[in-house]
């Protein structure tokens, strides 16, 4: 009696158990729809956003139109044809070589050139070279420069000697037959003669020449390479007064007056 009253309890409860379960996975089955719902409807209010937003951006940027994308394609295949293929011609390098070598011709003008007053205290003839003269020179630096001439036929050893005349001082030192010469004495010639410059007589040793429009700028030293000293020589001469002249302008010593030649008219200077 006793187990059959436990055992319709036992059915009771599980029927109740049961109908539970049953009203639970319903409730859970709604709770999940609602959810899954919420979930889409907010992703259908961001993708509209993002449309939205979308749109906006399309009016504010202009869309080109085909003649625009085919100038612009148009234009960057010239650039790269341009660039890549074409090599300069030889005549364009060559007219570029040109350009450059005018420029330099033109900053090569009698203000490069480092010429001076000097006195000679000292001269005697080289010990290994007959037609050189060793001179001992004072051009207005702290010491006695040592410059050697070709002059020993030209010009007798006793009319050298404490002589005024004009030195190029900014010449690369050069060694002529084991001794060293620091400068040049310009002189004027012809095949047969050859003439030492004169300052005027006042003048004194370290005085500057110029020459009227061009500055002077000497350089510290001539580069032998460049040949500047050369392109310059070119328009020096004597016109026929025997002034020394630069492009056919009288130099000037020391603000002093012209220099001249002895003798010789419309000559070389070098």
């Amino acid at each position: 009696m006793i187990i059959s009253e436990t055992a319709s309890k036992i059915n009771l409860n599980s029927v109740k158990i049961s109908n539970l379960l049953k009203t639970l996975s319903t409730e859970v089955s709604e709770i999940t729809s609602i959810v899954q719902n919420a979930q889409t409807k907010n992703i259908e209010n961001k993708i509209a956003e993002l449309r939205l937003e979308n749109e906006k951006l399309e009016e504010k940027i202009p869309v080109p139109n085909s003649n625009d994308v085919k100038l612009v394609t148009s234009e960057v295949k010239k650039d790269i044809s341009v660039s890549c293929d074409v090599k300069p011609s030889q005549s364009e390098i060559q007219s570029k070589e040109n350009k450059k070598l005018n420029k330099e011709e033109q900053e090569i003008h009698f203000g490069r050139l480092d010429i001076r007053v000097g006195k000679i205290i000292n001269v005697e003839k080289h010990p290994n070279a007959d037609s050189l003269y060793v001179e001992q020179v004072d051009v207005g630096d702290e010491k006695l420069r040592t410059i050697l001439s070709g002059l020993v036929k030209y010009v007798p050893i006793e009319k050298m000697k404490d002589r005024l005349a004009l030195f190029l001082c900014n010449l690369k030192p050069v060694k002529m037959r084991g001794i060293n010469s620091e400068g040049m004495i310009m002189c004027t010639s012809t095949s047969d003669q050859c003439e030492i410059l004169e300052p005027p007589s006042d003048s004194i040793p370290g005085e500057i020449v110029t020459v009227e429009g061009f500055e002077r700028k000497p350089d510290p030293q001539l580069n032998p390479k460049k040949k500047i000293f050369e392109i310059i020589q070119l328009d020096l001469k004597v016109n026929d007064k025997k002034e020394a002249t630069y492009k056919d302008i009288p130099w000037n010593v020391g603000g002093k007056g012209p220099a001249v030649s002895t003798s010789l008219k419309n000559t070389i200077i070098k």
